[in-house]
């Protein structure tokens, strides 16, 4: 079909321009014979045209090296060449080399098509187009350079120049046409320059000899397999510049890792589709937004984290990572598409955040090894297959308390004894009971979660003394610290221990240790000092003569000495939380 479509166009473009001669001709400084039209009376511009109906039937086809002149004279008027006209140099098989004048705007369509022996052209600075098959199987071109003024490069421009070794974009080309250097078998690398806004459909096709290509194109929007059938190209590197990526780019290329600069804010569509041998990528917090089926099949991958940034998952982002066992669902996730993540056979835990409304049907469909499933407290609607086939689920919890719709067969062959974490009074309003029918076991839970942990389990261990249930929202948390070290405060401030605290939301607490001293700031008792906070300044008032030691958040001492006025200042270098001790008496919490 692809060489039928490339024989048609050859066939159009012949029909279009086959009828046209010269007006006349003059020999080159290398000694060829050079046939030329008007293209311009005004300005005598002129074009290297072929000398009959755009064929060199009947005339002395130019061989070996051939250099146009920027200029000709005849009949005591002179021209400047402008441009390469359509099939000027066609089916030239004895040019070996040609060297372009600074005056050539324009490479027209085939006009060096299938010259088997060119095996160097320079493309001068003029030079703003290369038109549809340009050069096309000039088999024996090993190098190209195109300078800055080329903005476009037409579709087939360099097909099957199989001996191309190395190109050289400028960097304010803007188009690279469909099929431009396909079946170039020999290019190693490609740079894509920041400018480039358009890359053709198959652009770099089957360049099976292509191992990397630094993609520095800032906003390419339209794209669409350029790199299809590239099996060595292992390396996509991308520039610090580049914001989007663009719609299918790499897709089906057998590239290993990849990781994104901080400029990306879009992956487009299937933009890594088929990458069955990606095993890593980095996606960094820049990014707003990934497109449908952007990753998926990439049947190799281990484990993604979702930056915060991203706000949705869209249709089948993910679906058929067959080895994905960790997924980062990021809390600001407002919605799950259809089939995000269908097939993904390897993944065993699933947390939906509390930001999510909805999830798609089939989105977690056919996930075999799947055992525990965490709902959000905003999820209001899961739909048809969403959970379908998950045979292994063994705890799913659902943290809202009026229960998520759900369709006929959004669990799907989710065992019916599989236990429903629900949170408090869940079950009031009979919702789960009335709409998860297929459930039988339905068990009550504290909704919030508490963890808490050591700021540095060297220092001090944490041990939580009572959990919070449906009864009683309070916990208690004792921290204990090693020997040599004492327990400072938590990371609210709360200096006692043990502590008890009301858990009204999901709440992580730190405990906080120095060494010991003979100091105990656990210890409540009234003061008859002030501690007070002034623009970045601690201040003390009747104090004088007594020790004082300053805290930052973290427990290290960024200060110690004697007051020695009634009214004490000290000025710290960052704001924030401070816990100032005097003396032997509790410390005070400082905001500054």
């Amino acid at each position: 079909m692809k060489k039928s479509l490339f024989t048609l166009t050859l066939i159009v473009l012949g029909l279009s321009v086959w009828a046209q001669d010269y007006d006349f001709s003059v020999v080159a400084p290398t000694g060829q014979t050079l046939y030329y039209k008007t293209t311009n009376p005004r300005s005598n511009a002129v074009a290297v045209v072929a000398p009959n109906d755009y064929s060199w039937s009947g005339y002395v086809m130019p061989a070996g090296s051939l250099t146009i002149p920027a200029m000709v004279t005849y009949r005591g008027q002179t021209f400047t060449i402008t441009t390469i006209r359509s099939c000027a140099f066609s089916n030239c098989d004895n040019l070996t080399n040609v060297t372009l004048p600074n005056t050539i705007a324009s490479i027209e369509d085939a006009a060096f098509y299938h010259c088997s022996r060119l095996t160097y052209v320079s493309i001068p600075t003029s030079a703003t187009a290369i038109g549809q098959f340009a050069f096309c199987y000039c088999v024996n071109l090993t190098s190209i350079s195109l300078p800055d003024s080329v903005a476009t490069i037409g579709q087939y421009a360099f097909k099957g120049c199989n001996s191309l070794t190395n190109v050289s974009f400028g960097k304010y080309l803007s188009y690279i046409g469909p099929d431009a250097f396909e079946e170039c078998i020999n290019l190693i690398d490609v740079t894509i320059p920041s400018n480039v806004a358009s890359i053709g459909a198959e652009a770099f096709a089957n360049c099976i000899n292509l191992r990397h290509v630094a993609f520095n194109a800032r906003q390419c929007d339209d794209c669409y397999v350029p790199f299809n059938g590239c099996s060595n190209l292992s390396s996509m590197t991308f520039g610090d510049s580049v914001e989007r990526i663009p719609a299918s780019l790499c897709m089906g290329c057998p590239i290993t890792s990849v990781s994104l600069p901080n400029s990306v804010i879009h992956i487009g569509e299937k933009a890594f589709s088929y990458c069955s041998s990606l095993t890593d990528i980095s996606i960094p917090n820049s990014v707003s937004y990934i497109g449908e089926k952007a990753f998926s099949y990439c049947s190799s991958l281990i484990d993604i984290s979702i930056p915060n940034s991203v706000a949705a998952i869209e249709r089948a982002t993910f679906s058929g990572c067959i080895s994905l066992e960790n997924i980062t669902i990021p809390n600001v996730v407002t919605s799950i598409g259809d089939s995000a993540f269908k097939d993904c056979r390897s993944l065993t835990k699933v947390n939906i955040g509390d930001s999510d409304t909805a999830i798609g049907s089939y989105a977690f469909a056919h996930c075999s090894s799947l055992t525990e499933i965490t709902i959000g407290r905003n999820v209001n609607t899961i739909e048809d297959y969403a959970f379908g086939y998950c045979e292994l689920v063994s705890k799913i919890t659902s943290k809202k308390p009026v229960a998520p719709s759900i369709a006929r067969h959004t669990f799907l062959d989710v065992p019916s004894h599989t236990p429903i974490y629900i949170c408090c009074n869940a079950l009031i309003a009979g919702e789960y009971l009335s709409r998860w029918v297929d459930f039988d076991l339905f068990i009550q839970r504290f909704e919030f979660s508490l963890l808490a942990k050591s700021i540095d389990d060297s220092l001090g261990s944490v041990t939580v003394l009572q959990e919070p249930t449906c009864s009683n929202h309070n916990a208690v948390v004792q921290a204990i610290p090693t020997t040599g070290h004492q327990f400072l405060y938590w990371s609210d401030g709360a200096t006692q221990n043990p502590y008890t605290l009301q858990v009204s939301c999901d709440t992580m607490l730190t405990a906080y240790f120095d060494q010991d001293s003979t100091v105990s700031i656990t210890e409540l008792r009234q003061t008859s000092y002030e501690v007070a906070a002034e623009s970045g300044i601690i201040v003390v008032n009747g104090a004088a003569g007594l020790l004082v030691r300053v805290f930052d958040i973290t427990g290290r001492i960024r200060y110690q000495g004697r007051i020695d006025s009634e009214s004490w200042r000290h000025e710290v270098d960052l704001r924030g939380l401070y816990l100032v001790q005097i003396g032997d008496s509790p410390a005070k919490k400082v905001v500054l």
